[in-house]
C-alpha cells in the first residue's frame, strides 16, 4: 500500500468518527478560512460593498450567466453589508440551536 493511500485510509477513519454535525462545521470552518484568504487578497481598499461583491465574483463568476451576475451585483449593492463573517456565525447558531 502506498503512502497516499494510507493516508487516505486514516483520514476515512477520523472522518468517519466525527458525527454530521462536527463534519459540518468543519466544512463551514474551511469556507470561512477560504473566505478570509480572499478577501485578503481583494485588498482593504474596498468598500464592503465592494469587497462583496469581488468575493461574490470569486467564488462564483462561472456558476451565474452576466444577466444573473448583474441581477446579483446590484442586489448587493442595494443591501448594507454585515460584518465580516456574521452570516456564517448566523448559520452555525442556527445549525447548534437546531442539534
Amino acid at each position: 500500500m502506498k503512502d497516499s493511500e494510507k493516508a487516505d485510509v486514516i483520514y476515512r477513519k477520523i472522518m468517519a468518527e466525527k458525527t454530521g454535525e462536527e463534519r459540518l462545521l468543519m466544512g463551514f470552518s474551511m469556507l470561512n478560512f477560504a473566505r478570509r484568504v480572499v478577501l485578503s487578497s481583494i485588498g482593504k481598499d474596498n468598500s464592503p460593498t465592494e469587497q462583496r461583491k469581488k468575493l461574490f465574483l470569486r467564488f462564483y463568476r462561472d456558476d451565474f450567466s452576466q444577466e444573473e451576475r448583474d441581477i446579483i451585483l446590484r442586489r448587493l449593492e442595494k443591501e448594507p453589508a454585515q460584518k465580516p463573517g456574521s452570516g456564517l456565525q448566523t448559520v452555525d447558531k442556527t445549525i447548534k440551536a437546531f442539534f
